[in-house]
């Protein structure tokens, strides 16, 4: 059995690779590595934790049924700092190269459907992908402004991954 602090921790987590497997951010191999380091740590880890670890490589689904478990079943509700979490991870991936603007505002775009966010975000979401893509066929604004707009948005949520994944995320 572990603690409230850590099943708190584990919860947070499992929410943040659950949705970034499903919007596409994550992938599957970091889910897998998160969850060594993980039971590494733990004396009793929770057997959910270790099918994550065991997921044949491209068993997404599997990877998926294992992190909600963790999260209590299918319906279980996200914590908010997982989503936070996200969105820096989209923000230090454009920062860092790693994910193009297009790519970057289009799992924006996924996030905002997938992923349990307060109202306020998934509308900003919303408007900064209309806006994006109105600049993208130039109809309204333009690219470069937008991308400044997009990273300025993004910014705001500096830290959160490590909040949820430690100092190494």
């Amino acid at each position: 059995m572990v603690d409230e602090h850590t099943e708190s921790s584990l919860r947070a987590a499992a929410a943040y690779f659950r949705a970034g497997l499903r919007t596409g951010v994550v992938p599957q191999e970091e889910a897998v590595r998160w969850a060594d380091r993980a039971i590494e740590r733990l004396e009793h880890p929770p057997v959910a934790l270790l099918d994550v670890s065991l997921a044949r490589p491209g068993a997404v689904n599997d990877v998926l049924a294992a992190l909600s478990a963790l999260l209590g079943g299918p319906g279980a509700d996200e914590p908010p700092e997982s989503a936070r979490a996200l969105l820096d991870r989209l923000r230090a991936d454009l920062a860092s190269g790693r994910r193009t603007l297009d790519a970057t505002v289009a799992c924006l775009y996924r996030v905002s459907y997938a992923v349990a966010l307060p109202e306020d975000l998934r509308w900003e979401i919303v408007a900064l992908e209309d806006d994006y893509s109105l600049a993208v066929e130039r109809i309204v604004g333009d690219v470069g402004a937008m991308e400044a707009q997009v990273r300025a948005w993004l910014a705001r949520f500096d830290g959160a991954a490590a909040d949820v994944l430690g100092p190494d995320a």
